[in-house]
């Protein structure tokens, strides 16, 4: 491996601690993750306590060293609530899962380490810092800026292939022959896979254009909104996503028939329909012979990829529920196949993520990923109904519960972990425990202040606030 690697990995984090150190605000959080998410190389190291240490693993761990050392006092302040039990379930779940498989406290204490470093900071990260409406619009506004930034970099490589990686890293970081697509070449830029790109620029562009015609967000570094969204949306097309194309449209439809139905019910369809694929998968009720027969359509290429994961994914049930509860745990014992005809047949492929949790730690792993997803989306439901995400003022953090939504229909078929999108769900169940009285002052920009009389009545005064806490 090229040395440029880990001392890219070194440098970020030096940067990440000097950054916090500096100005230990929601900004800066964010363009740490950002910046480091789409341009730290690819790779994967085996250290100490931890079997699969990767960029996410390394931005995760410098954020969190720089908040704990520079900003403790927000870390102080801050108090779980029922919201949090499911990521910390999932976080612990590694560990009743390595004692029921017999595999040591060791192995389930690093295991433990590896989800909590992975999922868990991430999610702590937006509990912390993006609690109101005005973080979720910086953070909507930031992921917006990252599709812009990789504009010139996806149309680089789908014009000459992608090739960026290598030439800054020294190697590929996946199979060049699956960036072939419909002709032409299918951008990596500096994340783990086409697939993986085509999912934040479309998530991108979408969250791009509800800013742009909601007017919440008119103008990006003195440039109207007009120029630089169809221009994104335009490069997100070329990148040949299908999936994540028509992720992009399906989140387009649900905001506007949210809108036009003044109703919660597009929102519903879209969190139940993946609980429902997993539901009907795990219990072999549906083959998928009619997705397969929806995706010819698109083309044979793409029906025998999606033929080669549903016949995965009913190899793999198989395997889970022989241990239903807890799961195989690691070292890809979730993954055999049984009599394969050579030892290179040994491991069974699959990418979607669900599938690989239920056969890891089992139905309570699984169980609990998916309450991450669901919990802050129906608690922020009961304090802010669907109906109002499309208010200017509100559209950024139900952009969240829409990204929420749509990577979670994204996992069904794909195991491509993003840190950010976790820290929008931290960021969402923030705001789903704020009090409506602190939702409706955010809303009207005031805030309540008690001010004592002399005859000691309480006379209620109101002042604007021009920005939130630590911005």
């Amino acid at each position: 491996m090229s040395p440029t690697v880990p001392l890219a990995l070194i440098g970020f984090a030096l940067i990440a601690l000097s950054a916090m150190a500096w100005r230990p605000a929601p900004r800066t959080v964010l363009a740490l993750y950002i910046g480091g998410f789409l341009f730290l190389p690819v790779a994967s190291f085996d250290v100490p306590a931890f079997s699969n240490f990767t960029k996410v693993s390394a931005i995760a761990l410098s954020v969190a060293a720089g908040i704990v050392m520079f900003d403790a006092r927000r870390v102080a302040r801050f108090t779980p609530r029922w919201i949090d039990l499911p990521i910390a379930v999932f976080c612990m779940c590694p560990i009743a899962t390595s004692l029921a498989n017999g595999l040591g406290l060791y192995n389930g204490c690093a295991s433990a380490l590896q989800e909590t470093v992975t999922f868990g900071f991430p999610y702590l990260t937006g509990r912390l810092y993006f609690t109101d409406l005005k973080g979720h619009r910086l953070l909507a506004t930031g992921i917006f800026i990252g599709g812009l930034v990789y504009i010139p970099l996806c149309l680089f490589e789908i014009r000459f292939s992608p090739q960026l990686h290598r030439l800054t890293y020294g190697f590929h970081q996946h199979e060049f022959v699956q960036t072939i697509r419909y002709g032409g070449f299918r951008p990596m830029v500096f994340l783990n896979h086409g697939l993986m790109l085509g999912m934040w620029m479309s998530i991108a562009s979408l969250i791009g254009i509800l800013l742009w015609r909601s007017g919440t967000l008119k103008r990006v570094f003195g440039m109207p909104m007009s120029l630089l969204v169809p221009a994104l949306v335009a490069t997100t097309v070329l990148c040949r996503s299908t999936g994540a194309i028509l992720l992009l449209a399906t989140g387009l439809a649900l905001m506007f028939a949210v809108k036009w139905m003044r109703s919660g019910l597009p929102i519903a369809c879209l969190v139940a329909t993946p609980i429902l694929y997993i539901a009907v998968r795990a219990s072999d009720v549906w083959s998928g012979a009619q997705a397969v027969e929806m995706a010819r359509s698109f083309g044979e290429e793409r029906a025998q990829s999606i033929q080669f994961r549903f016949d995965a994914e009913d190899m793999l049930v198989r395997r889970a529920l022989e241990q239903p509860v807890f799961g195989w745990g690691g070292f890809g014992r979730s993954m055999l196949r049984d009599n394969a005809p050579d030892p290179s047949s040994k491991h069974i492929v699959v990418d979607g993520l669900w599938i690989l949790i239920f056969g890891m730690y089992g139905a309570v792993g699984l169980a609990a990923l998916v309450g991450v997803f669901l919990l802050p989306i129906v608690a922020l439901w009961r304090q802010l109904p669907p109906r109002t995400w499309t208010h200017p003022s509100v559209l950024p953090v139900g952009l969240g519960c829409l990204v929420a939504g749509l990577f979670l229909a994204d996992c069904l078929m794909n195991a491509l972990v993003n840190p950010i999108y976790f820290m929008i769900l931290g960021g969402v169940a923030s705001v789903a425990m704020s009090s409506r009285r602190a939702l409706v002052l955010q809303l009207t920009g005031r805030t309540a202040v008690r001010v004592p009389t002399r005859k000691r009545r309480v006379a209620r005064a109101h002042r604007s606030v021009a920005e939130a806490a630590d911005f």
